[in-house]
């Protein structure tokens, strides 16, 4: 019987003979000759100790065990050797023919099990092919059954049972450890925009980066997806700890060279510290998911530690993302409309329609925190196809009352979501038809940001919007990916100045030197500029000496109801009626 197969190199196959008896072990020996002596190596020990020396000083690939050892009970010496050496294939030989005692051997950890007096050569080697080939199946189901095939790492299974450990060792030497819950930041957007495989590069180098920023009694794992843990063992200290949570985050923002190109990536990272009195894995592992969360909303590309306090924010976002699935439904969301003021005329020019939410319990909700929820749930999207029927039907109201005065425009700001959804055309078509808006008085927000996501797309897009007559205005300009390209590749109506330039732009240069540029530019290429936050006289005074056309602002009025919206503009009707007379 040939033996090739099973050989792992050009390395003849080791095999080390434990066994007390001479004769038995002549008798052995004499079995394994009768294959090429070239394609192994026979080592014969007598003892359990003098195992353990040649095992601890050269590799075997089997063990041929006695059970009736005179030193110790065979059982024993088998479930030592297993405890010691786990990745060798053994195979017990006994004088005994016991089913139970086989059993018992296989349980214990044997691959195989041999009576000596009915054993021949094909016998032996059939049963070395056969343990050894079973040897490297019982590791590569352990290996998946506790590592990430991709990345090598541990997975969630044996990540918990280190935490587990390393719990009991917290409580019993009263020291600290911590567990890292890690996630990539935009990872979906670079895995669908440059595909699976390269998904697989960045992970697998993420794991990498991750290794070089722990110490050896560290464990890092991935728990699937783009997301990561870390646990830390015996930190002196929560500096210690952020000290290692800044490092992974420095180390995963460098870019990761793909070919010809490189692709940036960030991470957000959550804290737990295990201090003890808990010894539920899981409890922890959640504690630093829920930070996790918290290190997106302040930004990405950062760490938070857990706290009670994040715990009691995270809970009412769970609660505020479960109601949002029927706000719409129960009539709690509703559109409020924020003037929009000619600067030379100080009359109404147009309206921004701003979506509010009137949560029951709650009471009003942030727009900041409820449209983060309404992106990462996917609502966006139907939610702001409601925003445009309702702002262009509002709109058609006033116009048909004549409270509107000529070429007056309503803005609606498209969500990222929105934007790329191949429903927008459609939506815009049949808001359009249905509400019988002129193409003309709709202006449709983009961030610059939505632009370079992608750009054959998006200008796609904003093509077909356009022949609908449709106007296309950039919100939070110089807040992005600004570029001239941008401005000239696409066809741009209006540019919105983001309100962060008006701030004491009496007092800093340095924005009133953006924000003038920033008008400049936009009359240069032929596009009407919005003023947006202006608060002040003196912002105000500011636009109008570089001749902005439009503003819009707490100094002439926050965003205001439906009904108070019709009082605003009954008042400047009345105003003009007044003037005309």
């Amino acid at each position: 019987m040939q033996i090739e197969t099973l050989m792992l190199s050009s390395e003849p196959l080791a095999i080390l003979q434990v066994e007390d008896n001479l004769g038995d072990t002549r008798l052995v020996a004499d079995y394994l000759k009768d294959e090429s002596s070239d394609l192994f190596t026979l080592t014969h020990v007598c003892t359990l100790d003098e195992a353990q020396n040649e095992l601890s000083n050269q590799h075997f690939d089997v063990i041929l065990l006695d059970l009736a050892l005179l030193e110790s009970s065979g059982l024993e010496a088998l479930e030592h050797l297993v405890s010691m050496y786990p990745n060798r294939a053994i195979i017990v030989l006994t004088g005994c023919d016991d089913v139970s005692l086989a059993l018992k051997a296989m349980n214990k950890g044997a691959q195989d099990y041999l009576v000596k007096g009915c054993s021949d050569s094909d016998l032996i080697w059939r049963s070395i092919r056969y343990s050894i080939e079973r040897k490297r199946t019982e590791e590569k189901l352990e290996f998946l059954a506790h590592y990430d095939v991709l990345t090598k790492l541990a997975n969630r299974t044996l990540f918990e049972m280190h935490l587990q450990q390393a719990l009991f060792r917290v409580e019993r030497n009263n020291q600290l450890s911590a567990v890292l819950f890690l996630d990539l930041d935009r990872f979906k957007v670079v895995n669908d925009n440059f595909g699976h495989d390269t998904g697989d590069i960045i992970l697998s180098e993420v794991a990498n980066r991750l290794n070089q920023c722990v110490r050896k009694q560290d464990s890092v794992a991935r728990f699937g997806g783009d997301e990561f843990v870390v646990l830390l063992e015996g930190v002196k200290s929560c500096g210690d700890v952020r000290r290692i949570a800044e490092k992974i985050c420095q180390k995963c923002s460098k870019p990761i060279q793909l070919l010809d190109e490189e692709v940036f990536i960030t991470a957000s990272v959550g804290i737990a510290m295990c201090e003890g009195g808990v010894f539920e894995p899981m409890t922890y592992i959640k504690q630093a998911d829920i930070a996790m969360y918290q290190a997106k909303e302040k930004g990405r590309n950062n760490y938070q530690f857990y706290s009670e306090e994040i715990n009691a924010f995270v809970k009412v976002q769970a609660m505020l993302e479960t109601s949002l699935h029927r706000a719409l439904e129960k009539r709690e969301l509703d559109l409020y409309f924020q003037p929009q003021v000619n600067t030379k005329t100080g009359e109404i020019w147009g309206m921004e329609a701003l979506l509010r939410w009137f949560h029951p319990k709650v009471g009003n909700v942030s727009p900041d925190i409820f449209i983060p929820l309404l992106e990462d749930t996917g609502l966006i999207v139907e939610v702001g196809e409601w925003v445009l029927l309702q702002a262009c039907t509002q709109f058609v109201d006033w116009q048909s009352k004549g409270l509107l005065p000529p070429n007056t425009s309503v803005s609606v700001n498209l969500s990222a979501r929105q934007f790329v959804n191949c429903r927008i055309l459609d939506a815009v078509s049949l808001t359009l038809e249905v509400t019988g808006i002129n193409p003309e008085c709709l202006i449709l927000e983009i961030t610059e940001s939505m632009l370079v996501e992608d750009v054959r797309q998006a200008e796609a897009i904003l093509g077909e919007i356009h022949r609908l007559g449709v106007k296309i205005g950039i919100d939070d300009f110089g807040t992005g990916y600004s570029s001239l390209l941008y401005l000239k590749r696409f066809p741009i109506d209006h540019l919105k100045v983001d309100k962060s330039f008006l701030i004491d732009i009496e007092k800093s240069k340095e924005n009133a030197a953006i924000t003038s540029a920033v008008i400049q530019l936009a009359h240069a290429l032929g596009l009407m500029v919005i003023a947006e936050g202006v608060e002040t006289q003196e912002a105000l005074s500011f636009i109008s000496d570089y001749e902005c056309d439009v503003y819009q602002g707490f100094f002439f009025s926050m965003a205001i109801s439906r009904d108070d919206f019709t009082e605003l503009l009954l008042r400047q009707s009345k105003t003009m009626s007044t003037r005309m007379s």
